[in-house]
């Protein structure tokens, strides 16, 4: 009886371990993900900042060209 509890225990052991290796492996897709998409909008980010600031620059000049 104690060896088939054992035996039981020894088996769900086993197959929680199995699955918790696939949610870490599906949470590390995940972040990879979510690093490809920080990447993407810090790159869009960077690219909003240099417009702003050429438009800012381009106003400022148009407004001293007018003195």
């Amino acid at each position: 009886m104690k060896d088939d509890m054992r035996q039981a225990l020894l088996r769900v052991e086993d197959k929680m371990d199995r699955r918790f290796e696939q949610v870490d492996h599906r949470f590390e897709r995940l972040e990879g993900r979510f690093d490809k998409l920080t990447d993407r909008v810090e790159r869009q980010f960077l690219w909003l900042v240099g417009i702003q600031i050429t438009t800012l620059v381009t106003v400022v000049a148009a407004l001293l060209a007018r003195r």
